[in-house]
């Protein structure tokens, strides 16, 4: 498992990918704002991989910028010289790209130090929930080889009901991921781990009915609950730990350290100890996550934002909280 990989693709392979994304309807063109004679197509971007495809020395034949949905089809010639990809769609709209060479360039990363904050309250698991679900995402559409022993003792976990209910984003996940002896397994393990015999009870009497799926779930955002989620933030920290850190433009990347630096002084002068990003006062433990941008092919928009887990432990239960700010 390499953390980036360049590759030369021949046509069989490029076209494989490009009808990947036809038929998941994410084909997206996205030209290099300096060289107009690059264009990148988005494979899979996330926390954890940035995977896309450059085609170099490029002219275009037709409106790059249309969407080419489901049913489009798609050729690829090649003299050995140049690649022509042929893009004819349902209405009969046509694309033709010819491009010097095409490459797939893949890089892995850290993601257990990033989060998102899309929905209120449950933060935490929630928080827990997307970073396994883009592990298993991962595993599903570039294969094993690209995880470590780690990440794939857990990321089955997204197959397990009660866990998954915690979306992260403003609808369910139902749809995209399914239930399985192995997520249920992994919330097994986890039980085992944290000594939670009332758990393991409660999995062996688990069916996927909504009213049951929905008491081990808020079991899991319970204080009891807590302690396996510890436990499973632990295993991610492990696994995430190995790959890289995102590292951007020598501006921003002093606009980062700065704001560490700051939020470090900020939270020592009210008494906190320890070294970014995971500091304590008494009871009370925060941990600073950071949403980052992609570094290339973000949206415009895209901000990088500091967010506060707090936990404070009082009456033997943990109150967790979150505070944000922008760079």
């Amino acid at each position: 498992m390499k953390g980036h990989s360049e590759k030369m693709l021949y046509p069989k392979e490029l076209l494989k990918l490009l009808k990947d994304l036809i038929e998941t309807d994410s084909l997206e063109f996205v030209r290099d704002a300096l060289d107009d004679t690059c264009i990148r197509i988005p494979y899979m971007m996330s926390d954890a991989v940035e995977n896309y495809i450059e085609l170099r020395g490029c002219s275009v034949f037709g409106v790059l910028e249309e969407e080419f949905e489901v049913g489009t089809s798609i050729r690829i010639s090649s003299d050995g010289y140049m690649l022509r990809i042929f893009f004819c769609a349902p209405d009969e709209r046509e694309l033709r790209i010819e491009c010097s060479s095409a490459i797939q360039r893949i890089t892995l990363y850290q993601y257990h130090r990033t989060g998102h904050y899309w929905v209120e309250g449950n933060e935490f698991l929630r928080r827990l929930v997307y970073m396994v679900g883009t592990v298993h995402d991962k595993v599903e559409f570039m294969g094993r080889d690209y995880c470590n022993e780690t990440e794939l003792s857990y990321y089955h976990l997204i197959e397990f009901a009660p866990f998954r209910y915690w979306s992260p984003i403003d609808e369910t996940m139902d749809d995209w991921y399914h239930n399985s002896a192995a997520g249920t397994e992994v919330m097994r393990e986890l039980a085992r781990e944290a000594g939670d015999e009332r758990f393991l009870w409660m999995i062996d009497q688990y069916t996927e009915s909504p009213e049951i799926r929905n008491v081990l779930a808020r079991y899991l955002s319970g204080n009891d609950g807590d302690r396996m989620m510890e436990c499973l933030q632990k295993r991610i920290v492990k696994g995430s730990s190995s790959y890289e850190e995102r590292r951007y433009d020598p501006l921003l990347e002093e606009q980062i350290l700065r704001k560490r630096e700051e939020i470090t002084d900020r939270l020592t002068a009210s008494g906190y100890e320890g070294t970014y990003p995971e500091f304590q006062r008494g009871n009370i433990r925060v941990l600073v996550i950071e949403e980052q941008p992609f570094t290339i092919m973000d949206r415009e928009d895209a901000e990088y934002r500091f967010h506060f887990e707090f936990c404070e432990e009082a009456d033997g239960k943990m109150i967790r909280t979150v505070k944000h700010e922008n760079l």
